[in-house]
């Protein structure tokens, strides 16, 4: 028991070190607390304090979750506890209104960024925590259970902050998608449909886990039952969504924002021959021995044909922010094999051992 409390101990505290080291530069840190340019707030659609108080552009201002729960915040804390947090911020050693406008942040909104801040870091303390529930779901492996999902938040600056703006919501959508496929592995529909609400407040891609949900549940639930939850799932979607349309009606802008020409324009005046390498190879890692890897995680690769048509459409050629959901699945994937080629495979939960194979 004591052994099993250090252990969880330990995953703590690398946990929220991993945390600390990777939200420090999606904020516009570096390690010394010195700051630059912050891709936090560089789209004028989108800015933060519009973001927080309803006034961004269609449909970043739909994707409400996170900037309400900032919001709220702000209104219901107690004066005293926000101005000790105003002045914690204030002091050493982050000194932040000396660093606002390099980090092209509005001074007039100082304490909502202090409690973006602090909201966001949580958020993504969530995700190696969720990660770690999802990889037991399918592994038997605890200490690799520890490594993963250390090594997958350590992981996140390779992929997803060198290019593009970042968004409020942008960790909790991890975060949530990573929850839902856990819940969806576990079996567990009351969870997975708290899961599934909340995710739809924070960005409309939530609808992407019920496509895992059905090739998932088609194995152990009968055809009646499965097409009555996808049902479910699409309806519960479909009024929060009209939900969240009217009570934005007024704001400018629209569903979404199509890019597929730009795009095309940029694939063909910016070739990047290295980034195919280096997607060749990923896909190598991920891909490697497809066949031998948990169903699961097979059945959650669907997530990538509506996200690829989605960002050739409306995301930003190079930026591969919008591939948050499949993050977890492909890392998953690349981690086994990796695990296999130093030599130490991963075993399934309920694959036979070898004795148990021998015998």
């Amino acid at each position: 028991m004591g052994t099993a409390r250090t252990g969880r101990a330990v995953f703590a505290a690398g946990a929220t070190a991993a945390t600390l080291a990777v939200s420090l530069p999606w904020l516009g840190f570096d390690l010394r607390l010195q700051p630059r340019k912050s891709a936090l707030n560089d789209y004028w659609k989108a800015r933060v304090p519009d973001m927080i108080y309803g006034r961004a552009h269609r449909p970043f201002v739909q994707r409400t979750l996170v900037p309400s729960a900032i919001r709220l915040l702000r209104q219901g804390l107690p004066r005293p506890v926000l101005g000790a947090l105003r002045r914690t911020a204030s002091g050493p050693p982050l000194r932040l209104p000396r660093k606002m406008r390099v980090l092209g942040w509005e001074p007039t909104y100082f304490t909502e960024y202090v409690l973006a801040m602090i909201v966001l870091f949580f958020v993504l303390l969530d995700f190696p925590f969720a990660l770690r529930s999802l990889f037991l779901t399918l592994y038997e492996a605890p200490v690799a259970a520890g490594v993963a999902p250390i090594a997958a938040t350590l992981a996140l600056p390779v992929f997803f902050f060198d290019r593009g703006t970042h968004y409020l919501y942008d960790f909790a959508t991890l975060v949530l998608f990573t929850l839902a496929l856990d819940a969806i592995a576990r079996n567990r529909l009351g969870r997975f449909y708290a899961v599934f609400a909340i995710g739809v407040l924070n960005k409309e891609t939530m609808i992407l886990a019920t496509l895992v949900f059905a090739l998932v549940a088609s194995a152990r639930l009968p055809r009646s039952t499965l097409v009555k939850h996808v049902a479910a799932q699409l309806v519960l979607f479909g009024g929060m969504r009209w939900a969240l349309d009217r009570a934005f009606a007024g704001n400018p802008g629209g569903p979404a924002e199509w890019h597929l020409i730009k795009n095309w324009r940029l694939v063909l005046a910016q070739p990047d021959p290295w980034s195919l390498v280096l997607l060749a190879a990923g896909g190598v890692l991920v891909f490697a021995r497809l066949g031998q890897r948990p169903r699961f995680l097979r059945c959650a690769l669907v997530v990538l044909i509506p996200l690829l048509a989605s960002y050739a459409a409306f995301g930003i050629y190079g930026e591969i922010r919008v591939f948050y959901e499949a993050y977890p699945i492909l890392f998953l994937l690349a981690f086994q094999n990796v695990c296999e080629t130093l030599g130490r495979p991963l075993r399934e939960r309920g694959q036979p051992t070898a004795e148990a194979r021998a015998t």
